[in-house]
């Protein structure tokens, strides 16, 4: 795809836990090793180990007590990229996923949940500490088809490992995801910024040729939905629009700006072109939420109720060389 989307905004909020809270102030730990001999000494009361003429630090109980406390109030963002992934079965080769703990019990039993693609599930398992990180293994409940297995490490506010669908039958059963922490803001200044954009869908065209992930097979003569700058232009989050503003617009413009009022939000969409915008293409971009109903203000409802009007009859296809 040669044209591409530099940046765009807008989601919600409804989690038991909040990732939005202030940050704690990080501990540093720094790896550590195991010697035969018990050449430890303590030292401003961490205990450190030599190895020949390295010395390396355990981890102590306030750090890991830091940590803990870290781990429950941020969010771990990123990307959750598919393993082999097969386009001739179809499926999202990548989502943007959200990661957070709602509680650590003693250190050992973890509680939380992810958002990814429109979907919230909650997870539990057991935490371990060893040397200067804490390994995570977490299932989900089992009872969505899209349930399955955390096999994770946090070291350093960095988030990474594996996850394991219960179904190996799935279209993508293994992803691997390395995720940071951020705080979700609702922001209602952020914008979506694009020049000409065109939404390739990934899979087969009508003909049932098959697409690579950028869209470069596509026929020539095949029609692609495209925005345009109107998407980067109209903030429907701060101001209340007129139908002067919006009737002329082309139906993928109107659906981007009626939908940037949802990715402020932080709403984890389940529309697959929805969602490939905002998750490839959108580094503000928080998936924190599978309803943000009640987070939106008076003037983004009656935006919201604008567009609409005229959604349903704009036109929606249009070739990527002009309006």
């Amino acid at each position: 795809m040669k044209n591409r989307l530099i940046k765009i905004g807008y989601m919600g909020v409804i989690l038991l836990a909040s990732c939005s809270t202030d940050t704690q102030e990080e501990s540093s730990v720094t790896h550590s090793k195991t010697s035969k001999e018990d050449n430890s000494v303590v030292e401003g009361g961490k205990k450190k180990i030599s190895e020949d003429t390295q010395e390396v630090e355990l981890v102590t109980e306030e750090e890991k007590q830091i940590l803990t406390l870290n781990a429950k109030s941020q969010c771990y963002i990123g990307q959750f990229e598919a393993l082999d992934f097969d386009y001739e079965k179809g499926g999202m080769r990548s989502n943007k996923i959200t990661i957070q703990f709602d509680s650590i019990v003693g250190d050992t039993m973890v509680y939380g949940h992810s958002v990814v693609a429109g979907n919230l599930r909650p997870f539990k398992g057991e935490a371990d500490w060893i040397e200067d990180r804490m390994e995570l293994n977490v299932k989900e409940p089992g009872d969505d088809q899209y349930d399955g297995q955390f096999i994770m490490s946090l070291k350093d506010s960095i988030l990474s490992g594996k996850w394991y669908a219960n179904d190996n039958q799935l279209k993508v059963p293994v992803r691997a995801f390395e995720l940071t922490n951020k705080v979700f803001e609702y922001n209602p200044d952020l914008m979506l910024e694009v020049g000409w954009f065109n939404l390739y869908e990934h899979g087969k065209t009508k003909e049932g040729k098959v697409l690579d992930e950028e869209g470069e097979d596509y026929y020539i003569d095949e029609v692609v939905e495209t925005l345009t700058e109107a998407s980067s232009n109209i903030n429907a989050s701060t101001k209340l629009l007129t139908k002067e503003e919006v009737e002329n617009l082309y139906k993928t413009d109107l659906e981007i700006i009626r939908n940037t009022i949802y990715a402020r939000h932080g709403y984890s969409f389940k529309n697959r072109k929805i969602r490939n915008i905002f998750d490839a293409y959108v580094d503000w971009y928080i998936p924190f939420s599978t309803d943000v109903s009640k987070k939106l203000t008076a003037v983004e409802l009656k935006n919201i109720e604008l567009i609409k009007r005229y959604e349903q009859h704009a036109e929606t296809y249009y070739d990527s060389f002009g309006r």
